[in-house]
């Protein structure tokens, strides 16, 4: 039926779609060449000599040639085809009657037996109001007769703005169902295929766009974003993070101080620790500011950082706001304890230092007892049981005579012997002896 929107797929014949009473357009789509008009539409027939089925007659035709052919056509051809007045149906008996919403014609009919199957004869009233036993379909509906009672065929809906594709369902007496194609419209951004052209949010994107804030504006293009509608592509301008991306959008990558940048100093000596007052915040080092360690207290000596060894220079080599303090300094010198303060060191303690120090006051060892001042390396030896001269042997050279005595000796002794004496004489308690005293005052280093 024609005056809709909605073009219809009739249905098939799956089996052999040219055999006889199966929907066709030309011969040529029919096995034996002949196309005639049916109930709903031109059908394939099929010749005859006097029977054909039941609904149908056998007629004679013109071919081509204009020759008489004798095939099977439809009793009632013009059945249910559209109308507007009685007069566009087959005889004047046949009328234009109102059928499921529609103006279509009947077929004059004393019974039943005289309609096609699927049709009954009911007393309709034609649009003229004129009422007459007619064929009419038993499901009330021209265009969903019994034969397709159910049966699901594609369907469109078409307009300017495109085609689309959905499907209708036959459902007797109500006739077919709605279309369930949506309607074409112009595309929208909405996430749908509005147009139906498979394709969805086309056209509609792909524009110039900025994003901007304070931080800055960034560009970018226009995007169909579904339910949010069109939306601008750019990023949003963010604070410059050490990230290899251009956040604030100003053509420039991780410049300046990113809000995640390392402070990085300036090294020009290139031993690995900058100067404490001379740095920049970056993503990466660069070639003025190379290191990420401070505390160089000169940057112009390679030797000189925190951690370096010490060394006897005048210098403070480990920044460590001291100059050449500590033990073990490169280039030390052995300093030793003086408690006894007479000019030598105790030889077992001492210090590698820069520089004397009140604890270790003297590089010149070999005292052998730092309590006693008159006792050290030099002192003239008394007889008095000590090693006064630290040389290893207690009051050697004073026991002339060999008798195992140092000191006075016997009553006959000799003048060598007081001689001796007078050299090595009999030590005083808590005493060296006058003249040894005398030798190491004139001896001792001035302190």
């Amino acid at each position: 039926a024609g005056g809709s929107s909605t073009s219809e797929e009739d249905a098939d014949c799956t089996e052999d779609s040219g055999a006889f009473g199966c929907p066709c357009t030309s011969n040529a789509d029919c096995d034996t060449g002949w196309c005639v008009s049916g109930l709903n539409g031109n059908v394939c027939t099929k010749p005859c000599l006097e029977n054909c089925p039941e609904g149908w007659t056998c007629q004679a035709i013109q071919n081509l040639g204009g020759d008489l052919i004798y095939v099977c056509v439809p009793v009632v051809p013009e059945l249910c085809l559209e109308c507007e007045a009685s007069s566009d149906c087959g005889s004047e008996l046949d009328l234009c009657m109102a059928v499921g919403g529609a103006n279509v014609c009947g077929a004059a009919c004393d019974e039943d037996s005289d309609c096609p199957e699927g049709y009954g004869c009911q007393t309709a009233t034609s649009v003229e109001g004129e009422e007459r036993n007619q064929c009419v379909s038993v499901t009330g509906s021209c265009e969903c007769t019994p034969d397709v009672d159910g049966l699901v065929v594609a369907c469109t809906v078409e307009n300017d703005a495109g085609k689309c594709f959905g499907e209708k369902t036959c459902q007797g007496a109500a006739g077919w169902s709605e279309c369930s194609a949506q309607t074409p419209t112009e595309e929208i951004c909405d996430g749908l295929d509005n147009d139906c052209d498979a394709i969805f949010d086309e056209g509609l994107a792909g524009e110039p766009c900025e994003v901007s804030n304070e931080v800055g504006t960034c560009g970018g293009l226009t995007e169909c974003s579904g339910d949010l509608g069109v939306v601008c592509g750019a990023p949003e301008p963010a604070v410059e993070l050490c990230d290899g991306l251009d956040n604030d959008c100003n053509g420039e990558t991780d410049e300046g101080s990113p809000a995640n940048c390392l402070t990085f100093y300036g090294d020009s000596d290139g031993d690995g620790y900058g100067e404490s007052d001379n740095s920049a915040c970056l993503c990466a080092p660069t070639e003025v500011y190379s290191t990420l360690d401070a505390g160089d207290c000169d940057d112009g000596t390679t030797t000189s950082f925190p951690g370096a060894a010490e060394i006897c220079n005048g210098l403070d080599d480990d920044c460590d706001g001291f100059l050449d303090e500590g033990e073990g300094a490169l280039g030390c010198t052995l300093f030793f304890k003086d408690d006894d303060q007479d000019g030598f060191g105790d030889t077992l303690d001492f210090a590698c230092l820069c520089e004397a120090t009140d604890d270790y006051p003297i590089s010149q060892f070999g005292d052998c007892d730092d309590s006693n001042p008159v006792i050290s390396i030099g002192e003239f030896e008394s007889c008095n049981g000590i090693d006064d001269n630290c040389n290893g042997f207690v009051d050697e050279g004073c026991d002339l005579d060999e008798d195992g005595y140092c000191g006075s000796g016997s009553s006959g002794m000799s003048e060598w012997r007081r001689r001796l004496q007078r050299q090595c004489p009999p030590a005083q308690p808590g005493s060296g002896g006058g003249m040894q005293r005398h030798r190491r005052q004139l001896r001792r280093p001035n302190r």
